[in-house]
């Protein structure tokens, strides 16, 4: 049974290591969500419970989306970031959801936040809609933050800044502890450092080649009123400068010619790995209670007559086929038996998805219908699958 928690009670413990980043997370959502999200009542998961063990299966990771501005994600464990990669953004997630107060903050898969914010479902689902503007992909995220960067100074002053008090929702926030390599996140140089020199030289260097790139464009493109060839290069570079477009959007395109082969498809497909999870529970394969997997008890439920009761064999067909054939009757029996199991729990598990995406009332409607232990449906189709199973 999970312990019933206020949010503001997981706000109020912060992890051993990341705290900078813990705090800045806090003060994204004092600034987005309302001010008595600290009484919200939720139902703290552990990692393990919430995921089904200490990984995150695919599925899952892939749906996984959090109630917090994506840049400020960014920002709240790299503060001088221009760029955000894929890799890096996957370790913040990560690293996020082993906080109880980042698990809080999900809003997909709807199943999980079902399951956390069922006391204040309705308070947490209105925030996401006001929020949705600002929970963008992490490409427009990325975007963004090479947008919002800070310009450079040319001129040094010296000063450096300290953070002397614990990071607050106002205060200023140190460089975080890198969860990736630097080719990931781009931070800011230090003024007066080797390195905000080359920036500098880089970025004219950039505006000149910007300029260079759009005469260019401007030459092929060709002018109805004055043609490239009468305009002079003085014209040219007297280009305003708000005129010039970003440097991002002059990408060369690179040419791989690498060798590249193709396989042949494999004559069986691979099974979903969720659904070898249920075949495997539902034979007990692997477990010693394998062989104890019963189906004589449920035939008679399914068993009727016409259509779905066996053929008789004909006795001169019997006698004259080889005795080495009965191998490969049961091979292909084996084989058909094995593809019904499967479509069957791959029929339940496209009923559970379509069931965690219907709207909350009519999801329990759904519910109480067809999956709970009691109901006709659901005591039908386990004893179908329990029955092929065993046979």
């Amino acid at each position: 049974m999970t312990e019933l928690k206020s949010m503001g009670e997981l706000a109020s413990t912060p992890p051993d290591d990341e705290k900078e980043a813990f705090y800045a997370v806090i003060a994204s959502i004092d600034a987005h969500y309302p001010s008595n999200w600290r009484d919200w009542l939720i139902h703290d998961y552990s990692f393990d419970t919430l995921f089904g063990g200490n990984h995150i299966p695919t599925a899952v990771d892939m749906k996984i989306r959090f109630a917090i501005p994506t840049t400020d994600l960014a920002r709240a464990f790299y503060p001088s970031a221009t760029t955000l990669s894929e890799r890096a953004y996957r370790a913040i997630r990560h690293k996020i959801l082993e906080w109880p107060l980042g698990r809080t903050l999900l809003y997909a898969p709807h199943s999980i936040v079902e399951k956390i914010h069922a006391p204040s479902y309705e308070a947490f689902l209105n925030t996401v809609r006001e929020l949705k503007p600002k929970l963008v992909k992490r490409p427009q995220a990325s975007l963004e933050l090479a947008e919002n960067a800070p310009r450079i100074n040319l001129k040094p002053t010296g000063r450096k800044r300290s953070c002397e008090t614990p990071p607050t929702a106002s205060g200023c926030h140190s460089k975080r502890v890198a969860m990736s390599s630097s080719s990931d996140i781009q931070e800011a140089p230090t003024q007066g450092s080797n390195e905000h020199l080359l920036a500098a030289v880089l970025s004219q260097q950039t505006e000149m080649f910007n300029k260079m790139m759009l005469m260019f464009n401007q030459h092929q493109s060709g002018n109805s009123a004055q043609t490239p060839e009468k305009r002079s290069f003085a014209q040219k570079s007297r280009m305003p400068k708000e005129s010039l477009p970003p440097f991002r959007a002059r990408i060369v395109k690179v040419f791989d010619f690498a060798p590249t082969t193709t396989e042949k498809a494999p004559k069986i497909a691979k099974a979903d790995p969720k659904a070898v999870k249920y075949g495997l529970d539902c034979q007990k394969l692997g477990q010693s209670g394998w062989s104890n997997v019963r189906y004589a008890e449920l035939q008679q439920q399914f068993q009727a007559t016409p259509v779905f009761s066996a053929l008789k064999v004909n006795n001169v067909l019997a006698t004259v086929t080889p005795n080495w054939k009965s191998t490969e009757i049961l091979e292909r029996f084996d084989m058909t038996l094995g593809a019904i199991s499967h479509g069957l729990i791959k029929q339940r598990m496209i009923f559970q998805n379509l069931l965690d995406s219907l709207p909350k009332e009519m999801k329990e409607r759904v519910g109480n219908d067809f999956v709970l232990a009691d109901s006709d449906f659901r005591r039908t189709s386990d004893a179908l699958i329990q029955y092929t199973c065993g046979r």
